[in-house]
């Protein structure tokens, strides 16, 4: 931080508002401490440019400082737009308070997307996010002739299908013509 501020005082006229290429490589980078003091020199009018670089990258990353960091100074409006698709991408990612943390920016959350978040997190093997997901709301296991447990079974995710057997006492094995006992015989 020091050379950076000797650095900018070298030339203080110059200046990096909006600057898009170097707000990016802080936040690849994960230098939260450079990132605080960009924000403190500069501004920045739109942290959503490039399909929400900057947010999907720290989620990515786990970097619950940066994301927090981003929304302190960013546009609420903007934000709010956004949000489900932050939600959604968290769903992937194997932290749960970062997933908390979005999730609770939410006014509610329909059974439509309650239910894509559970199925990002079964084809990404997200354990964590599953778990938080069940458990937290009642849901019918075999909803959509057993759409869950098929697809945990159809990609070879043992530990989901242990869990779901281990949790649910209903869960309909024959749904779909067969299909999950014939995906346990293939495997």
């Amino acid at each position: 931080i020091e050379l950076l501020d000797y650095t900018y005082n070298l030339n203080p006229n110059v200046s990096f508002n909006n600057n898009e290429y170097i707000i990016k490589l802080i936040v690849k980078l994960n230098k939260y401490e450079i990132l605080k003091w960009y924000f403190n020199n500069f501004k920045f009018d739109d942290l959503h440019f490039d399909d929400n670089y900057l947010y999907y990258t720290a989620i990515v990353s786990k970097n619950i400082n940066i994301i927090e960091l981003l929304f302190e100074n960013d546009n609420i409006d903007k934000f709010n737009q956004d949000l489900k698709k932050y939600v959604n991408i968290t769903s992937f990612v194997k932290d749960l308070y970062i997933f908390k943390w979005f999730e609770n920016k939410l006014d509610d959350i329909d059974l439509t997307f309650y239910n894509k978040l559970i199925h990002n997190s079964i084809v990404s093997n997200n354990l964590i996010i599953l778990k938080y997901l069940l458990d937290k709301n009642d849901i019918d296991i075999n909803y959509d002739d057993g759409l869950i447990i098929r697809t945990a079974f159809g990609n070879n995710l043992n530990d989901i299908v242990e869990y779901l057997f281990g949790k649910y006492d209903n869960i309909n094995v024959l749904v779909k013509n067969q299909i999950i006992m014939k995906y346990a015989i293939e495997d």
